[in-house]
């Protein structure tokens, strides 16, 4: 992922760059969608699908490279009392 410019817009943080490179992979999202991307807890590849990350501008092994390092993993239940 070292040859890409990864663009993330987020309205409430504003637009981040990750990397430098000449292939270009423009993300727009939610924060909340991010909190989700950063505890493994949405597929990558569904959000896109179902419009929860929009594609600003693609480069599709660039964006097959960029869902492999956000896995996806089962929620799992923990209850946790407050005395």
């Amino acid at each position: 992922m070292e040859d890409c410019l990864i663009n993330i817009k987020i309205p409430s943080l504003g637009t981040h760059y990750v990397g430098s490179g000449p292939k270009k992979l423009g993300l727009f999202m939610s924060e909340n969608e991010l909190v989700k991307l950063l505890l493994f807890r949405t597929n990558f590849m569904n959000a896109i699908a179902e419009g929860r990350i929009l594609i600003t501008q693609n480069d599709d092994t660039k964006l097959k490279a960029f869902n492999s390092l956000v896995p996806f993993k089962k929620w799992l239940y923990h209850q946790i009392d407050y005395i």
